[in-house]
This record gives structure tokens, C-alpha cells and sequence, in this order.
């Protein structure tokens, strides 16, 4: 299913709107306990929880709590936090406690805090936030060297992105590309290869069913091309550089053909 382009760049915005919502006790408690069941027994690829914290943060529970959420009683408005936090996180967070007090936030934030609400029409916002958050947080801990961090946040960003109804293809391969750098540092060569195929499968469904710009498949294609030449996988990166190649002078070479 198509979905709207406005929803990666509206996702802040909508976020704030969902504060008014209703929604009802029952609801916000079944909602909560769906969650649970499903982080709990969620694992990534590699068999790991995706319900874990950075082994650095020595207690979980210390430090500043930030309300990145909107709790059932509809009293906290995430928008100020999340764009606070995002903020700080793109420009990069060196101090390992600032990180360790957001990394606990947001894992317990997605047990504490409803990610759903059922019939609203911003059902996936928050989903959307805690996507985008997750990824933000995976590259500070990268940049720290701590890539088993940064592999669980992209997968748990990943699976949000995914369930989020705001989870565009274009969001998922901005987390897709990153994580594909972090499984190459981790030296699990086979995973990476997985999520290049993954993402140059999502270019191609966004360039023939959405209409998605040339351009992007054509980066698909080459970054796909790129991590296949790193583990000497040179015949099937040659083919994939000349398709790009192809696709870039003549985007008519390739017709658009959903199926």
C-alpha cells in the first residue's frame, strides 16, 4: 500500500497533535501489554533481545528520565523532548552518561509508554518517533565504538520504522544504509550483505510501484554494489555498478513495472 510522503516530514508535527486524543483506560492497558509480549520475546537476526540497554550505563535506573511519550492520561507532550532530544543527538552527544540517560529512556519508555492508539488516524506517530530516535541514538553509540549497541538500536529502529504507518521506504533505508556500515565493523559479513539486498529490493518497489526518484535506486544499486566488492563478491557488484550505471544515463532503460 502507497503510503504518504507527508508522513516523514509532518511526523514532529503530527506528534503534537496526537497529544489531544482520547483514548480510553482498557485500551491503553491492552495496548501496553501487546507491546510488552512482543518486545519481550522479540529478537533481532542474530538471536538478541531487542530489550536491552549499552552494557557502559552501569545502573539503568540513574540518571535524568526524559518523557519522550504521551501517558495515558494524556498530561505529557512528547513533541519538545523528542525534537530536544533529536536535536542533541544529531549534532552528536560525546558525554557516555547523556547518552547512557537517553538510551534508558527509550528503552523503558517503550514498556511504559502507549505506542498505539487504537482508531486514532495518528496511530503510528509515536512508532515514528521512537524510529527516528533509535537511530539517532545508534549513531552516537557508533561514533562511541560501541557497534553492538548500535546494531541492536538500528534493528529495534528498523521494526518501528516497519509497524509505524509514517514508516516510509525512504525512512527505512536511511536506517538500512547505517546499518549496513555497523554490521561490516561487526565483521558479520552475511548480515550485511542481507540488509544491501533488502534495501536495493525496497529502491526498487519505491521506483516501480511508487514512483520514487531515479536517483534513488540508482544509490541503492551502488551501495549494494560497494558492500558485495568489500567481501569479494566482484561479479555481482560489477553487474549491479553497470545497471546503475545504465539507470543513471538513460532512466528509461528500466520501465516502471509493479508487480
Amino acid at each position: 500500500m502507497k503510503r504518504p510522503l507527508l508522513g516523514i516530514f509532518l511526523g514532529p508535527a503530527l506528534i503534537a497533535c496526537y497529544a489531544v486524543l482520547p483514548i480510553s483506560d482498557a485500551a491503553a492497558t491492552k495496548a501496553r501489554q501487546d507491546r510488552i509480549d512482543v518486545i519481550e520475546t522479540s529478537v533481532d537476526s542474530s538471536g538478541t533481545s531487542r530489550l536491552q540497554f549499552e552494557s557502559r550505563c552501569t545502573s539503568q535506573q540513574s540518571g535524568p528520565r526524559y518523557p519522550i511519550c504521551i501517558r495515558d492520561d494524556g498530561s505529557v507532550n512528547p513533541l519538545s523532548t523528542y525534537q530536544d532530544l533529536a536535536h542533541r543527538l544529531r549534532n552528536g552527544i560525546d558525554d557516555v552518561d547523556a547518552l547512557c540517560a537517553i538510551d534508558t529512556s527509550l528503552v523503558l519508555s517503550l514498556l511504559e509508554c502507549p505506542l498505539v492508539i487504537p482508531g486514532s488516524y495518528l496511530a503510528g506517530a509515536p512508532q515514528f518517533a521512537f524510529a527516528d530516535l533509535s537511530q539517532l541514538l545508534a549513531r552516537n553509540w557508533q561514533r562511541q565504538g560501541s557497534a553492538e549497541r548500535a546494531d541492536q538500536l538500528y534493528s529495534q529502529a528498523y521494526s518501528l520504522m516497519e509497524d509505524s504507518e509514517f514508516g516510509q521506504d525512504l525512512g527505512r533505508l536511511g536506517i538500512l544504509r547505517q546499518w549496513i556500515s555497523t554490521k561490516i565493523v561487526l565483521g558479520m559479513n552475511e548480515n550485511a550483505k542481507s540488509l544491501a539486498r533488502l534495501h536495493t529490493a525496497i529502491a526498487r518497489r519505491y521506483y516501480n510501484c511508487d514512483g520514487g526518484l531515479t536517483a534513488v535506486l540508482v544509490q541503492s544499486l551502488q551501495l549494494q554494489a560497494e558492500t558485495l566488492r568489500t567481501f569479494g563478491n566482484l561479479a555481482e557488484a560489477q553487474a549491479l555498478q553497470n545497471e546503475a550505471k545504465q539507470l543513471s544515463a538513460n532512466p528509461e532503460s528500466s520501465p516502471r513495472e509493479c508487480e
